[in-house]
């Protein structure tokens, strides 16, 4: 997918978007810590529904500010992506929180690369190379490892739900690669909608579900605000800015670099202990990126 010549200097080059997924990797890392902590004052879909809403809304701050048009663009695909990656994702995402520990959670999401990486096989035709091969299989045995389902505390409802999140995000990869985005603005512009409209949706549902108001605090309003700010809004923008410029197998697949940095935080913040196969997972799936880095290199 390419951008307009007349918008090169508005979009980042290759290095900036690896820059970005970078960032993002760190951001969204430590989000899944955050977010397991906000739950002790809230409910999951409820608090789904207001980082979305309050990220929306910020998004919305930012494009007045720089005097664009609030008017919605790509209206089909940015409903869809409300659908599949913030009612969707978000959503179970968060309900696999409310049982399961916070690195296999994270983990189980990040299935998301290898259902992409299929899908745009399909759909986008982006070949696989035997490189990426070999990283989709290695990190397929280091998620079999950080999955652990062989444990007596195995939890089937969160790990139903934490897949259900990597599948639906899988699925929106392909909508967003397929996106034709003249500019920065217009990226910005899809990010609020979709989230603002995604979490009315969450709001929704989750009045329907019965769950509880949240218990408003100092502690909860910081969780709330980093996972609005910098998860969402500002995280959403740096996904989609890299998606935009690599392809979407190698950038899904990049980002299984977060459920690795969300291990490391969840061990030194809330004590998380990893296990051995856990452990072995963690390091495959370390290999797993230096060989997709390998391969990203030698297809320039």
């Amino acid at each position: 997918m390419n951008f307009p010549i007349s918008n090169v200097g508005k979009i980042p080059n290759q290095a900036s978007s690896i820059l970005a997924l970078v960032v993002l990797t760190l951001i969204w890392g430590y989000g899944w810590v955050v977010v397991k902590q906000a739950l002790i004052w809230c409910a999951p879909v409820e608090f789904a529904a207001l980082r979305s809403i309050i990220g929306g809304l910020f998004l919305f701050f930012i494009i007045f500010l720089k005097k664009n048009s609030l008017k919605p663009v790509h209206i089909k695909p940015m409903l869809w992506l409300s659908l599949l990656q913030t009612v969707g994702f978000m959503g179970t995402g968060a309900l696999a929180l409310v049982e399961g520990s916070v690195g296999k959670s994270a983990v189980l999401v990040y299935t998301m690369p290898l259902w992409a990486i299929i899908f745009a096989a399909h759909f986008l035709k982006e070949p696989i190379c035997k490189l990426q091969w070999l990283a989709l299989c290695i990190a397929g045995l280091g998620l079999i490892g950080i999955i652990d389902p062989w444990e007596t505390y195995f939890t089937l409802a969160s790990t139903l739900f934490a897949l259900i999140a990597g599948l639906l995000w899988g699925v929106s990869v392909i909508i967003s690669k397929e996106m034709e985005l003249n500019n920065t603005a217009e990226l910005i512009n899809i990010n609020a909608w979709q989230m603002f409209i995604g979490g009315l949706a969450l709001e929704i549902l989750s009045y329907f579900m019965g769950e509880s108001i949240p218990i408003w605090n100092s502690t909860f309003l910081q969780a709330l605000a980093y996972n609005s700010i910098l998860s969402s809004a500002l995280g959403w923008i740096l996904w989609l800015y890299a998606l935009q410029h690599l392809s979407a197998s190698i950038t899904s697949l990049s980002s299984l670099g977060v459920p690795v940095v969300t291990i490391i935080l969840a061990g030194m913040i809330l004590n998380e202990a990893p296990t051995l196969p856990e452990t072995v997972g963690v390091i495959l799936i370390l290999v797993s990126l230096a060989i997709l880095s390998i391969a990203t290199f030698l297809k320039r």
